[in-house]
This record gives C-alpha cells, structure tokens and sequence, in this order.
C-alpha cells in the first residue's frame, strides 16, 4: 500500500512539473524576442512606436552575426537609440567604423548618420548604443559592408 502511495505521489509530482514546464514555455513564447532574419530585411510600412519592448531583429550572412533592437524609438522621441550587437568568430573587424557604416536610411534615400555610438566589447563581440536624431516616414537601419555583405537591413 506504501508504495502505491509513493508511486501515485511520484506521478502526481511529475505531472505538476510537466505542466509547470509546459505553461512556463507557452508563456515565454509569447515574450521571447523575435529573431527574424527574413524581416530584418524586408522594406515596408514603418511601426514608429517602438519602444524597447519591440523585438529583436537578426542577420548572420557572411560569418557575422548583427543583432539589433529598438531601445527607444516612438514618435515623441526625439532621439532614437537602438542597441547593436556585432559577433563573429572568423571575420576580422578590426577595419569596422560604425561612425559611416551604420545609418537610418529615410523613404528618399537619405543617411542619417549616429549622432552617438557607445561601445563594448571590442574586435569579434561588439554591442553598440547608437543614437540618431528622429527620422520622420519610413526609415530602416542599415549596417554596411561587413564581410562582403554590402547592405543589412531592418525595418519595424
């Protein structure tokens, strides 16, 4: 009698933490940040209320992976900051200036270049906070020429 108890205890018990682990992941993917590379490129209809809670957008062509996210970006910013974060593990960066490679492209054409870029990390593992003033109309992030890949783009 003891161990059938036990047995039906040890069941209950596994049971409960199944479903914990179930609700847990069902949960976490409704905000997990989304990696998308196929959107990181896509052009379309800008969402200007964006705000750090906005996902994460990601490309890794060329042995480089860039991951943005929006930190601050919704129509009565005046500023917009966005956190970039460069890795590899084969590709020299040592030429990178994000100063002239990263910029806001606005519906006509135009560049908008960082008005500030905080670094960390150096070499292959880099996250930037780059500032630009507001852009108004479509716009998207572009960082240029890393590993022979002349244009990454992403749009919200």
């Amino acid at each position: 009698m003891v161990i059938k108890i036990e047995k039906s205890l040890l069941y209950t018990v596994l049971g409960v933490i199944t479903a914990g682990a179930v609700l847990f992941v069902v949960a976490r993917k409704d905000t997990v940040t989304a990696l998308t590379p196929s959107s990181s490129r896509s052009g379309g209809s800008q969402n200007h209320s964006v705000t750090a809670n906005s996902p994460t957008k990601e490309n890794s062509e060329g042995d480089v992976t860039v991951s943005v996210t929006p930190q601050n970006i919704g129509p009565s910013a005046p500023i917009w900051k966005f956190e970039i974060a460069i890795n590899t593990h084969t590709v020299d960066m040592s030429a990178f200036n994000p100063q002239t490679q990263i910029v806001l492209e606005d519906a006509a054409g135009k560049d908008t270049v960082p008005n500030n870029i905080v670094p960390e990390g150096s070499g292959h593992h880099q996250t930037l906070k780059v500032s630009f003033a507001k852009v108004e109309g479509p716009w998207k992030l572009i960082v240029r020429d890393i590993a022979g890949i002349p244009a990454r783009e992403f749009s919200w």
